[in-house]
């Protein structure tokens, strides 16, 4: 699993979105960039619960809000990679260092490049 940071998105990842936003329609979806990769993940038939979450390295759409709390983690599969980014899941960690899961969703954005194992309960 890659972890993400939850900070501001990047300029390699913003640059990476709107080279995949243009891709992959002909025409632009109205409205700022998280909307419009909504619009595309709708299109795929994405059913989450619409919520993102920012994240250094692009954006991650949640299938639920029931994951997001005030101190959570965001991963994506490492050895699983779609053209757009890859699926993921939101946990927290207890203090033994076990990982609670959350939920699961969809991240969007150049794939993470280091990876780490976890310990799920």
């Amino acid at each position: 699993m890659c972890r993400l940071t939850r900070d501001p998105v990047s300029s390699t990842a913003e640059q990476f979105l709107r080279d995949w936003l243009r891709d992959s329609c002909e025409d632009s979806a109205p409205g700022t960039t998280p909307q419009q990769i909504l619009t595309r993940l709708r299109q795929a038939s994405f059913v989450g619960c619409g919520d993102f979450i920012e994240l250094e390295d692009g954006y991650f759409f949640p299938l639920t809000t029931n994951g997001i709390a005030d101190y959570f983690l965001v991963f994506v599969a490492g050895g699983v990679r779609w053209p757009h980014g890859g699926p993921g899941l939101i946990t927290t960690q207890d203090h033994a260092g076990v990982h609670q899961f959350r939920d699961v969703g969809v991240f969007v954005g150049p794939h993470p490049k280091s990876s780490e194992s976890i310990d799920l309960a």
